[in-house]
């Protein structure tokens, strides 16, 4: 015997429910089909709702994991890019240092022709002084 819709839907009349009859056999078959119908349709559905549900639920979650990867890979730009300014600075430091040496080393080499010749390192010094002044003048007027 096939169970239609319409069968499962109505397994006992309104007029027999109550009224002192009793189920036949058929009829409590009925019943038990249309349950165990329902239990599988619960359990059916009932897991694709706590599946949904948790499929959103991960969406979020993914969503939220992205938005810190993105600030993470910003950081790791930004890290990146003071990293390279660093070795600019150090570059342009060691730069400095050379010549810092390179002038010490003029300086040390000046001192020692002025000694050399007999004029201290004053009258040199007045001397360029001297020189930048008239180049100075010649440049304003």
């Amino acid at each position: 015997m096939v169970a239609t819709p319409a069968k499962l839907a109505d397994p006992l009349p309104n007029n027999q429910v109550g009224m002192g009859m009793e189920a036949t056999p058929v009829q409590r078959l009925m019943v038990t089909r249309v349950t165990v119908q329902l239990e599988r349709v619960i359990r059916v559905h009932h897991p694709t709702k706590i599946l949904s549900s948790l499929e959103s639920q991960n969406d979020a979650e993914v969503e939220g994991i992205s938005a810190k990867v993105k600030m993470l890979k910003d950081i790791t730009i930004a890290i990146g890019d003071e990293i390279r300014d660093t070795t600019h600075m150090t570059e342009l430091n060691d730069s400095f240092d050379n010549t810092r040496v390179r002038l010490r080393g003029n300086m040390k080499r000046m001192l020692r022709m002025a000694e050399s010749t007999g004029v201290g390192w004053r009258v040199w010094l007045g001397f360029f002084f001297a020189v930048f002044l008239l180049f100075f003048y010649v440049w304003i007027f």
